[in-house]
Formats: C-alpha cells, sequence, structure tokens
C-alpha cells in the first residue's frame, strides 16, 4: 500500500511536492482523486498524480490532511492527457488541473474559533467570549475583528477557545425535488374544504411536485404535512439534475442524405469502428449539411459502445446545436461552458463522469470533459481564433482535440467552410484526411456576391453607412417579405471622437486605446478593461464647444440608419453588448428566427453558425476593417468572416445575395470571396505565408511581459532576450524578434512587452522551450513586479 503521494497543487507553481498518506487512507488513495494539503500556513487542494512505497524528498514529508474523493476525479487517461498539455504549454500542471475542473469541485479549508466549556464558563468574565457563546462558531478573520490575534491565542493556551481548520468542500448540495403522492383519500379523516380540495387535486395528480402545488394552493406546505400526518398524503425527496434546457425548436431529420454526406459519413462510420485514431478535415461549404454528418457520426459512435465530444468555437453557437443534439439523443447530452450556473455545471460534469450522458457539446473548456471510452471529438468552425485560450493556461483547444484523439484512439473531425491555412495544408501533406462536400445540402446555389466600391457609389444616409446599391437591395428584400443580415465588425455607434480644434481624442486612462462612443448609454466606453466616463461637453484639452465629432460607425450607428431610412422595418441589434447573457442572445435570435424581426445589425455573433431560412440579403458595411489589422493572418480572417457572414443568405426557398461594401474593391481577399473560391484564396496566402516563413511553415511562441512600471518591463524585457538570444545562438534553427512594445503596449494599467521566437519545425520549438523556459524562470522570478508567460502556437498578437 502506498505511504507517500505526489501532488499537484492548484497554484501557479512550477513543481509537484510529496505528500504521507496517514493510515486509514493507504489502501483506497489513487492517482487522479483530489486530496487537501497543507502548504505554507494554509491548506490548499491538491491532485495525487502518483502513489508511491518511498520519498525521494529529504525534508519532513506532512502528511495529506483529507481524502476528498472515493474515486478518481481525472481518469488515467484523463490524467496523462493533462499532463502532455501542462508541458507542451509551460503551465503548472496543478493549475490547469484546478481549471479543468468545475469550480464547486475545489476543496478549501477555513479556520474557525469555537468557545470551550471551559470558556462557556469563563463568559460571564469577558465579553468577547460572551458574543462568540451568542453567534457560535466563527472564522478567524470576523474573531480577529472582535479582538486581537494576541488575544485569541492566549485564551486558547487557557483552555478558553478552540482555533481549527475545518474543511469547507464546495461541491454544491445536490438538486432535490420534494415530490407528494398520494397514498389514501380517506374523506372521513379530512377536515376544512382546502384540506379536501387539494386532496382531490392529489387524486387527480398522484405524483406532483411540492412546488408545483404551493403554485396552486396558498400554504400549501402547512396542508400537505396535516395530510402526512393524517396518512393520506405521503412525501419522498427525488434527485434531479439542474441541466440547460434547448431554447431553440430543432430542424427536420433530412430524409436522405447527399452522396458527398454519404460518403463522408461512411469514412467516419469505419474509422470510429475501427477504434484508431484517425482525424479528418470536413470541408463543406456554407449549408453543405455539416452538422448531419456529426449527428450520424455521433450516432455511430453510441452504437459502437462509445462516447463523443462536440466542440463549438463559442458559447453563442452553444443553444442552436444544444435544441438539434437534444433533439436527435434525447437524454443523453451534457452541456459544458463556462456561461452555465455553478450548480448547473457541476451536474453536467458528474453526469459526464458517471458515463449517464455520453456526448458532451459545448466550448473550449468542455475539451477536459471527463468522457471514458471517447470514439468521436468533433471540433466545428475549427478556423475561429476563439478556440484559443486568450489568457494563461494560452491552450488552443482545436490543436489539443487531436491530441486527446491521439491518445484515446478516437476518430476526429474539423469542420469548416473556410479551414484555417493550418489545417487545410496539414490535408494536403496527409497528416488529416480531407472530406470534401462541395454543395449545398439542399438543391439551391451559393448565394450571388456583389463588390460595391465605395469610391465611386453614393451613401443613401447622411452618415454615410449604407450604401445606394444596398439601401435598394434592403428594400427589395423588405417588399418581399425576405429578412436581412448586416454585419459590421465593431460595436457602438462611433469608434471614437476627435475634436476638429486641437486633435484630441479621449482615450481611456487605463489603456492606451481611444474609448468607443455609445450614444444609447451617453458614455465613452473601453472595449478591454470596461471602463466608462460620460460624453463631455466640451473638448477635454482645448475646452471648446462643439468639437468633438464622431469618426466611424459601429452597430448602434447602423441601427440609427436604418431607422431613418426603413421607419417601418423591425429592426434588432445583436453584439455583445445587447447579448449580455445567454438569455438575451437566445431572445434575440429566437425573434428573427420566427419572422417578428426584418432587420438584424451585428458583430461576429450573427456571421456563423446560424440559420436563418428566411434570409435572402446579407450586406457587410465594411469589409476593410479586418483587412487593415496588424497581423498576419488578417487576409485569411477576413477572407473567413466573408465567407461564413455571406453563407446566412440563400438558405431557404429564395436565392440570396451578399453586398460587401468596401474602399478596396480589387483586393484579391474580397476577389476570392466573391467567388467563393477557397481554393484560390489558400494557393495565394500559402504562398506568401512560404515567402515570409509563416505558420504553417514555421512555429511561433511569443514571450509576453507586462507591469505597472514601465521601466521594470523594459528591463526584464531586455534579460529575457539575451537570454533567448545566447540559448538560440546553441540552436540555429531558433531566431529571435525583439523585444519590442505590443501592438496594445498599455493594457488595464499596465505596459505590455513580447518577444517574438520562430522556429521551422514544431519539435525544435518543443525541445528550445524545454531548455530556455526553466532559465527564464530563475533569471525574471526575481523581479515581483513584472509578470510574464509563453504563449505556444499564439493567436493574438495584440
Amino acid at each position: 500500500m502506498p505511504s507517500y503521494v505526489t501532488v499537484a497543487v492548484g497554484l501557479s507553481l512550477d513543481k509537484e511536492f510529496a505528500y504521507s498518506v496517514p493510515e486509514e487512507w493507504r489502501s483506497v488513495v489513487l492517482p487522479g482523486m483530489r486530496v487537501l494539503v497543507p502548504f505554507g500556513r494554509t491548506s490548499t487542494t491538491g491532485y495525487v498524480t502518483a502513489v508511491s512505497d518511498s520519498t525521494q524528498f529529504d525534508g519532513q514529508v506532512k502528511p495529506i490532511l483529507e481524502l476528498l474523493d472515493s474515486s478518481p476525479t481525472f481518469t488515467s487517461h484523463l490524467l496523462q492527457f493533462l499532463a502532455w498539455v501542462a508541458s507542451y504549454y509551460h503551465v503548472p500542471l496543478g493549475e490547469l488541473m484546478r481549471k479543468a475542473l468545475p469550480p464547486s469541485l475545489h476543496a478549501q479549508s477555513r479556520t474557525i474559533v469555537s468557545v470551550t466549556t471551559a470558556g462557556r464558563a469563563a463568559a460571564d468574565r469577558d465579553p468577547f467570549l460572551q458574543a462568540l457563546c451568542k453567534s457560535g462558531p466563527m472564522t478567524l478573520r470576523r474573531a480577529q475583528a472582535l479582538v486581537s490575534l494576541s488575544s485569541l491565542r492566549k485564551q486558547e493556551g487557557e483552555g478558553l477557545l478552540t482555533i481549527a481548520k475545518v474543511v469547507h468542500r464546495r461541491e454544491p448540495a445536490a438538486a432535490f425535488e420534494q415530490w407528494v403522492r398520494l397514498a389514501a383519500l380517506d374523506k372521513s379523516r379530512l377536515s376544512g374544504p382546502r384540506q379536501t380540495e387539494l386532496a382531490a387535486y392529489l387524486f387527480e395528480h398522484p405524483h406532483v411536485s411540492l412546488r408545483a402545488l404551493k403554485q396552486h394552493f396558498k400554504n400549501a406546505d402547512r396542508i400537505v404535512r396535516i395530510l402526512v400526518e393524517k396518512g393520506i398524503a405521503s412525501v419522498e425527496r427525488v434527485r434531479t439534475w439542474r441541466a440547460p434546457g434547448a431554447s431553440f425548436p430543432a430542424p427536420p431529420v433530412p430524409s436522405e442524405l447527399t452522396a458527398a454526406q454519404a460518403a463522408a459519413l461512411a469514412r467516419l462510420e469505419s474509422a470510429i469502428r475501427s477504434s484508431g485514431f484517425q482525424p479528418f478535415l470536413l470541408h463543406g461549404v456554407t449549408g453543405s449539411g455539416k452538422t448531419e454528418v456529426y449527428l450520424r457520426a455521433a450516432d455511430a459512435a453510441l452504437a459502437a459502445g462509445k462516447t463523443a465530444l462536440v466542440l463549438v468555437p463559442e458559447i453563442a453557437l452553444t443553444p442552436q446545436l444544444m435544441a438539434i443534439f437534444q433533439a436527435r439523443f434525447p437524454g443523453k447530452i451534457a452541456i459544458l461552458h463556462s456561461a452555465l450556473g455553478e450548480g448547473q455545471r457541476y451536474d453536467q460534469w458528474c453526469r459526464t463522469a458517471s458515463g449517464d450522458l455520453p456526448i458532451v457539446l459545448g466550448a473550449r473548456s468542455a475539451l477536459f470533459a471527463p468522457l471514458s471510452n471517447l470514439g468521436l471529438v468533433v471540433v466545428d468552425e475549427e478556423h475561429e481564433p476563439s478556440f484559443k485560450q486568450d489568457d494563461r493556461p494560452f491552450y488552443n483547444a482545436r490543436d489539443l482535440a487531436l491530441v486527446r484523439g491521439m491518445m484515446a484512439g478516437s476518430t476526429v473531425v474539423l469542420g469548416s467552410a473556410t479551414p484555417s491555412l493550418e489545417t487545410f495544408h496539414n490535408s494536403t501533406i496527409g497528416k488529416l484526411t480531407a472530406l470534401r462536400l462541395p454543395e449545398r445540402a439542399t438543391v439551391r446555389p451559393l448565394p450571388d456576391v456583389t463588390i460595391v466600391d465605395l469610391r465611386v457609389c453614393g451613401f443613401a444616409d447622411t452618415d454615410r453607412v449604407v450604401s445606394k446599391p444596398l439601401a435598394a437591395a434592403i428594400g427589395d428584400a423588405l417588399e418581399t417579405r425576405h429578412q436581412v443580415i448586416l454585419f459590421i465588425n465593431r460595436r457602438g455607434f462611433a469608434s471614437f471622437l476627435l475634436c476638429e480644434a486641437c486633435g484630441c481624442v479621449p482615450k481611456c486612462p487605463n489603456c492606451a486605446v481611444s474609448l468607443t462612443y455609445h450614444k444609447s448609454a451617453g458614455q465613452l466606453r473601453c472595449h478591454y478593461c470596461l471602463y466608462a466616463e460620460r460624453v463631455p461637453p466640451v473638448c477635454p484639452v482645448c475646452r471648446k464647444e462643439d468639437t468633438l465629432q464622431q469618426i466611424g460607425s459601429g452597430t448602434e450607428r447602423a441601427m440609427e440608419s436604418l431607422a431613418a431610412l426603413f421607419p417601418s422595418a423591425r429592426c434588432a441589434r445583436l453584439d455583445s453588448s445587447v447579448a449580455g447573457s445567454t438569455g438575451n442572445l437566445t431572445s434575440i435570435l429566437s425573434s428573427f428566427r420566427k419572422g417578428e424581426t426584418d432587420i438584424i445589425v451585428g458583430t461576429q455573433m450573427i456571421a456563423k453558425g446560424h440559420d436563418f431560412p428566411g434570409v435572402t440579403l446579407v450586406g457587410v458595411l465594411n469589409a476593410d476593417l479586418s483587412l487593415s489589422f496588424p497581423d498576419f493572418r488578417a487576409a485569411e480572417r477576413t477572407f473567413q468572416l466573408l465567407t461564413q457572414v455571406a453563407g446566412r443568405a440563400g438558405r431557404g426557398e429564395s436565392p440570396g445575395r451578399v453586398l460587401v461594401q468596401t474602399y478596396m474593391p480589387f483586393h484579391y481577399v474580397l476577389a476570392h470571396a466573391q467567388r467563393h473560391d477557397f481554393a484560390g484564396f489558400a494557393a495565394e496566402e500559402l504562398d506568401q505565408r512560404r515567402m515570409r516563413a509563416f505558420p504553417p511553415f514555421s512555429c511561433l511562441a511569443l514571450v509576453r511581459l507586462s507591469s505597472e512600471d514601465l521601466a521594470a518591463t523594459q528591463k526584464c524585457a531586455q534579460e529575457a532576450a539575451e537570454c533567448l538570444n545566447v540559448c538560440a545562438s546553441r540552436w540555429s534553427e531558433v531566431s529571435v524578434v525583439g523585444p519590442t512594445m505590443a501592438p496594445l503596449a498599455y493594457l488595464r494599467n499596465r505596459y505590455r512587452m513580447q518577444i517574438l521566437l520562430k522556429a521551422q519545425e514544431r519539435n525544435t520549438m518543443a525541445r528550445f522551450l524545454r531548455n530556455v523556459v526553466p532559465v527564464l524562470r530563475e533569471r525574471l522570478g526575481r523581479s515581483k513586479t513584472v509578470r510574464w508567460d509563453v504563449d505556444v502556437d499564439p493567436v493574438n498578437f495584440m
């Protein structure tokens, strides 16, 4: 039996610790279990990564305080997977394990102060003891508020108080519903009309919850208690699980698949039955029926006695896909994402771990779902950058889906109408098997795309938001009772305010960015740190009146222009400012789907994954915004965005049209998007990437540093660069660029710098980082003010 355990604590520490195991737990402790361990002056949750009969630690080994699980929280497969993730992305294993679990599964301990028997006897002489006797046990912090710590210790030494650590388990109480069932109906034992009325209701509804009874009867609790005492009714408590419900109607099941769908599904079913790792790219145009292929592949996994994991890029896309999956697999779907309530997330996680729910659907964090015998992993819209975690740990769920599938021997499907160039390139060199759906699932063509040259055509509105050709097309769509989507990838009313007298642009005091003007709220807002202020009545610099001009357009301004052009149209706006919660988002999308809204103006939230049969027109208000972004992936993201939003048009009975407004009508991205020509775009863009040695023809890593002190940030960045250059001199395959200020050089009151690392091969970069990161930890760990991280395979360079 093991006498020692190796534990990864749920903190940002890059090493594991040894603890001894008390006798009573030696026969049951296993890797993957959670334990409460002493750590410094406190205690914390740790995760057992190994058990042994001996330890190499020379000092005193402290015992674990409590075993928090009766069986491993992490399976051996999941434990192996998390260890790989921690090693590849250079994050502490314990921190990663903590973030892989629902918040409710993290136990804590509290120091509790209680009065002893001797203390109660002495309470008449001490006001503090009197207060403690009246209020009962209290936390050490609260007790210190009443009396000093030295007094507490003195009274403890005299035997008047007990100060002890108590484990506080954060698992929420299991959700129970109280049910009332009719046991007998003996009218002779009833008294009063309310008892008779409620008993009669129970006779007609013999299995009803107490909560439902309270909605029908006043004082239902008391009446039920009387009926139970008389033996007329019985009460029992039944466990119910908290789960998010579907909020969209599911579309009908297609009677038959297209030839391309059937061929793709046959390959996937064969791979699932073969029980070996096989990765695929499902490359299908918008509306080609990729979701139906996912559904039938998941059915094949269940038929083979396996489980399935389906990842979507954003929580906003989960409700619609959830409705489709729940309709096809009732009672078998778990939903996992960070927007769920704590109780819902806990219940969904527990039911997945128990095997009760064999299909998991969710955003990137669902990657760590406790599924056993994993047969299928699907990554829908695999090209989306939101699959990359933008803070520590900087993991990419798309890439890790392949790793988890390889470790589990699963079939992995990466699906997209516009695959990332890395994924597409891997399919051309044989790392992934390409399955193509070249046509829409219905006999409807892809929409016609028209490029509107804003340099020569006029605008229909005074704000210069909607061009005359687009306004005419919107009018035609409304006249024929069709719906319209207008896409502009910027929220707010104006991008910023500019004083035409002195050139002042109001900026965020916490970030080096201009404040966005939100007209409806009368505010200037920072979209990074959420700082907000009232719109100044005069220029804050020159103090002149009526000089602040509104520059640029956002969703609010587009709505105002539409209201002026089409006053009778029912318009809605969808961006993160109005969506707020999943409930608001669902309400807006449901209203549009039901035809209660004529025009919806939105950001990326409306651009992908949605199926609105009534939409015949899509307008892109400013295609140039993303093209001018300082990122080597700007062209790729613009093409993907245009293709995805264009794909919302023409999914119903009527053909679709797309109008793209731009000041750069001859840009190659727009030319390929107009022809729905992914292959042509990919060839041209990959040629440019190859010449510049950017992914997929290289591997990148970004060392990020930040501090509230600019000088400290610069000093640490220079030290890091020197260290990296010394190491790179021994590795001719790795180049170091920087340090430089980040494009967003000052964010949330912190100065930001970064150093770019580039290598031709992924294995080369991995070996280099394994050698250099420990050196960086030693060199940069001396600074108490500078934070630093290594972002492997970065997606966001801002």
